[in-house]
């Protein structure tokens, strides 16, 4: 059984490469994408910093939730040789404000007190490159109409998110006596970037004028970030490695022999971990420096429509 798949394979990859059959084709698609998720990071566990030397804290004393409920613009496109051979690219780019708020929440007498609890509006710049190579393995058709395909290839994910917060809403849960304090205007900034290369997977399935695809891919995920406490004047910046994983699943309707529309679902989890360096540039911080762990989370889900022509 192995060896027939074997000469399978070999028979399809001979098949891609041989005389005629030698044109180019290609599709190019855009649309609205809604998104829902957010980007965490929290610190804990071992610090140091240049005024007390080391210490261990509880794993997680604060923790930051970036808002990623936002409307984004998508553009696909791809060319294809051969039927075989297929270069593939999205560009991704936000359209609006998140719809909710950033949270910030710090555990400073214990790790089970909730101490201080803060919402910040949250202004964002978004935008995703995501590219790779896929091979594809035709499979003959059950019948006249259906048609399947596996492809598969390196693909690599770039992604750039950047908020900034103003309008700090803040209270102490531990001690509600204590009421809230309001600050107005530009409170901090925070950015990551996001490296993935991944291994993608992706299967096709074709009946006349409708056709669908499943596509998945996982992969080492090195994240930067950095975040500027502008009311502490403190700057944090974090080196970050770990592991994503991405998925979605997409139905799509010829109309003609060029214009067709789809429907489209996709995820996307990476989470990371490592040491946040942190500095003071100002006020009583100023010249402050440490160091303390952290781990990184960002998750999102998105539902979209779109347009697209084939040439």
């Amino acid at each position: 059984m192995k060896l027939q798949l074997i000469v399978g394979a070999l028979l399809m990859t001979a098949t891609c490469f041989q005389a005629g059959a030698d044109t180019w084709t290609g599709n190019l698609e855009g649309g609205p994408d809604l998104w829902t998720g957010n980007t965490t990071y929290s610190i804990g566990g071992n610090a140091w910093n240049n005024l007390t030397g080391a210490k261990h804290y509880w794993d997680k004393i604060s923790e930051l939730k970036f808002p990623l409920d936002a409307p984004f613009f998508s553009l696909r496109g791809s060319l294809q040789w051969k039927q075989c051979l297929e270069l593939h690219g999205t560009v991704t780019a936000n359209m609006a404000d998140p719809s909710t708020k950033m949270k910030d929440s710090d555990w400073v007498q214990s790790p089970n007190s909730l101490d201080v609890s803060s919402e910040s509006d949250a202004a964002l710049k978004a935008w995703a490159v995501d590219a790779g190579l896929r091979y594809w393995f035709d499979f003959p058709a059950k019948t006249n109409r259906l048609a399947y395909a596996l492809g598969v290839g390196p693909s690599i994910l770039y992604q750039k998110l950047d908020w900034t917060m103003s309008n700090l809403d803040q209270w102490y849960p531990s001690d509600p006596w204590s009421g809230n304090d309001y600050v107005g205007g530009k409170v901090s900034t925070y950015q990551a970037e996001i490296t993935m290369p991944y291994l993608d997977l992706c299967g096709s399935l074709k009946n006349g004028k409708l056709s669908g695809r499943l596509e998945a891919g996982v992969g080492p995920a090195m994240v930067k970030d950095e975040d500027d406490h502008i009311l502490r004047m403190k700057k944090s910046s974090g080196d970050l490695k770990g592991w994503g994983v991405l998925g979605s699943a997409e139905i799509r309707y010829d109309f003609t022999k060029h214009w067709f529309g789809n429907i489209r679902l996709s995820a996307i989890k990476i989470q990371g971990s490592g040491t946040q360096t942190q500095e003071g540039y100002g006020g009583k911080l100023l010249g402050y420096k440490s160091t303390i762990d952290e781990d990184f989370s960002s998750t999102a889900v998105a539902a979209g429509l779109a347009v697209g022509y084939t040439f």
